[in-house]
This record gives C-alpha cells, structure tokens and sequence, in this order.
C-alpha cells in the first residue's frame, strides 16, 4: 500500500470526513481495543471548544517539549498535508507510518463502520505509543463529549472559548447542551483550566 492509497482509504470511509461523522464512543472504543489500548502507554491532555482549540493545543504541545517531554500533538483538520495532524515532537507522521497504521487497522474499520475521524484518532494514538511519547495533547473535535478523541483517562482538560459556530453538529442530538463541543468530563478530569480565563479553575 502507498501513503496515497493509505490516506485515500481514510478518506473513503462513511463518505469523507463531515458526510461520516458520528457522535458515539463505540466505534473508537473498539478500534483501540484491537490495538491493545494504546493510549494508555502515555498521559493525555485534552483541547476542548470552539475557537483558538488548535492553538491552544499547539502551545501546549510546545511547552511541553521545551520542559522536556516527549510529546504527541494529534489537531484537525489539516492545511496542506494529512501528515500534519498528527505529530511527535513538531515532526509530522512519515509517510510509511501512515501506511503502517492503516495496516494496522485492516478490516476492522469496515467491521465496526467507522468514521475517518474516528480511525484516524486511532491511528494517532497507536502512532504515539510506537514513538514513546510521555504525553499527548489531543484536539476535541466537533463531536464534544462524545468525540473520538475523549477516550482514555486525561491527566488534564482544557477549554478554549466555547461559542456556537458548529451548534448544527454539536448540538444535533442534545440541544441546548453547551458543554458538549468543550468536550467536558467532569467526573473523569483530574483539573480543568479555561483558556483565555486567566487560568481560573473551573
């Protein structure tokens, strides 16, 4: 398989990213089992809300480095290159690991019908745990509390703003729910920090 092929088959999935997205913690559940639960090998930090989400969690990432960590940076979409959504270090997946995490995923995204997003967070979290990341800063994206990247146990979430620019997706089945798209777990969230907030706890 080559990385276009690879990235191609990601595309494929449920009709692209947006046509296929569903909310729900099934699918992304049973694609990490299969992988032998790979977010467990490292910390989480999660980026919720609605505007500045991907800066924020580039500057975590960032600090992170700089205080000595290994880090794992998984944001989305992407500008140019696929590739960018997931990085160790600043230094986005290679191409052949691209391939080797689709491969690794085989015929199991067509057996539990996931989604792009949901096999590619998949793929980014097995990439972290075969790069030995100590931490990674994981991008909620518009699926909110039931987004794929809100499994696992984080050591920390982050809210940036949250607005309603995305309440047709995020509110399509809780109206009303403004903590969906922050991606909020109180009862798993060891701390929670609002962006922009001067760092008040929530």
């Amino acid at each position: 398989m080559t990385y276009a092929e690879a990235v191609a088959r990601l595309q494929a999935l449920r009709g692209g990213e947006h046509a296929g997205m569903r909310q729900g913690l099934e699918r992304i559940e049973g694609l990490l089992d299969a992988l032998g639960r790979p977010e467990q090998r490292y910390r989480l930090v999660q980026v919720g809300g609605t505007n500045g989400k991907g800066s924020v969690s580039a500057m975590l990432a960032a600090i992170l480095k700089s205080a000595g960590h290994r880090v794992g940076l998984y944001t989305s979409p992407h500008l140019v290159s696929f590739r960018e959504r997931i990085r160790v270090d600043g230094e986005a997946i290679p191409e052949d690991g691209v391939v080797d995490g689709v491969e690794a995923l085989g015929t199991l995204v067509a057996r539990l019908d996931a989604s792009m997003f949901e096999a590619t967070t998949a793929l980014a979290l097995d990439h972290f745990a075969r790069e030995a990341v100590d931490v990674a800063v994981l991008e909620v994206g518009l699926g909110g509390r039931l987004d794929a990247t809100t499994v696992g146990n984080p050591e920390v979430a982050v809210l940036a703003p949250i607005d309603l620019d995305h309440q047709a997706v995020a509110r399509q089945h809780h109206r009303g729910d403004r903590g969906r798209e922050g991606g909020d777990h109180p009862q798993r969230h060891r701390d929670l920090r609002r962006a922009g907030a001067g760092g008040r706890r929530a």
